[in-house]
């Protein structure tokens, strides 16, 4: 009978424990048994105590083990406006700087007294929302650490709810987001210089993709061509392209391909308005963090003035070079007028020396015969 109840050693032990009780009493076997069979009862409900307090320590040092590798403070609380703390983890501590157990009842302090007074409102709008609608609840916000330095901080949680729609607790966790949101304020301030930029730049600026569809174009581009962004996510570069350039477009693209980047180029793009205006322009591939290119951004300058300056430089260095040839064949002219005077003049100066020294000569004959003639009737006075 009693070895129906346990083994033989744990009989034994409530037999001992029994016997305390029957040397009270008189001798009776049906007492007796009850008494064992209370202290069978006993003996059995304490192993099962013990057995589940085993479990409980088991699963309390699970759960433990699992909250101290989540990197954010779990926590269960009471849906009231203080939201008292019922079990928060260790890692409260270092996001806040406060220890758990000063939140636990509000033994020291309330959570929400943490919270920074311009955000109170917002959280409790938000948690409260939540609940009412049966959703679980996401927010960013901020709270004061112990040093009195603002900390961010993003809170995930629900409300548990019984059949009867009663709301039992808050389970949940919050996470320290304070790197995160400096990153994220200075990629605003970067992003917002750029934007700046990007916008006031006087150059165009397009980004499209591989399949040569415009994605982004700034102000100045829009202006230039035409269009509104949004007719702009419609089109293409090469419906903007008249088609004399699609073969030079095809060299350019291999260029990009090959070296991430093309040379200025001059070419033409078809305006809204049906008006072909020329440009130039540079441009890089863009590439993802797998190096894979995923679309080509391009600087675009009109250059219609520019072209306009140009054309009228060419008109007028044709004139020059007209009026020039015009010179040169004016003073070829005189110069073969010159050359031909010249000859004229040498063939005077030839004639002329030639009737003054036919006299000359004659005269230098007579004397030469007269000398010979009276060289002996001359004397030293008359030589």
């Amino acid at each position: 009978m009693v070895t129906a109840y346990a083994s033989l050693d744990k009989t034994i032990l409530a037999i001992n424990e029994a016997a305390f009780a029957f040397v009270e009493k008189p001798f009776e076997i049906p007492y007796l048994e009850s008494l064992i069979r209370d202290a069978m009862a006993k003996h059995r409900l304490k192993l099962e105590l013990i057995e589940s307090e085993e479990k409980y320590r088991d699963l309390y040092e699970k759960f433990r083990t699992l909250v101290s590798n989540i990197p954010g403070a779990v926590y269960r609380a009471a849906a009231d406006e203080h939201r008292t703390v019922e079990f928060l983890s260790d890692t409260i501590k270092d996001i806040s700087g406060f220890p758990a157990s000063d939140f636990i009842q509000n033994k020291v302090r309330s959570y929400a007294s943490i919270i920074h007074p311009d955000d109170v409102g917002l959280v409790e709008k938000v948690v409260y929302s939540a609940i009412e609608k049966g959703e679980p609840y996401l927010i960013e916000y901020r709270i004061i650490n112990s040093n009195g330095e603002v900390v961010w901080v993003y809170e995930k949680g629900q409300g548990i709810v019984r059949e009867d729609g009663e709301i039992l607790w808050l389970d949940g966790a919050i996470f320290d987001i304070t790197e995160s949101k400096k990153a994220e304020e200075e990629l605003k301030i970067s992003e917002d210089k750029y934007r700046t930029l990007y916008e006031s730049n006087l150059d165009g600026i397009a980004h499209v993709d591989m399949e040569g569809k415009f994605l982004e174009c700034n102000q100045t581009f829009l202006d230039m061509i035409g269009y509104t962004m949004e007719e702009m996510k419609k089109l293409t570069f090469q419906q903007l392209t008249p088609e004399k350039w699609e073969k030079a477009d095809e060299k350019v693209v291999n260029q990009i391909m090959t070296k991430g980047y093309c040379d200025e180029l001059e070419k033409e793009f078809i305006g809204k308005d049906g008006t072909i205006f020329p440009v130039s322009l540079k441009a890089w591939l863009r590439k993802n963090e797998r190096r894979e290119p995923v679309g080509i951004w391009a600087i675009i300058k009109e250059i219609t003035e520019q072209k306009k300056v140009e054309d009228e430089l060419i008109k007028y260095r044709d004139h020059l070079e007209e009026l020039v040839e015009e010179r040169t064949e004016e003073l070829e002219q005189t110069l073969k007028a010159l050359s031909q005077s010249n000859e004229d003049l040498s063939q005077f100066a030839y004639a002329a020396s030639h009737d003054l020294q036919e006299p000359l000569r004659t005269i230098t004959s007579y004397t030469q015969l007269f000398a010979r003639r009276y060289q002996d009737k001359i004397d030293d006075k008359s030589e």
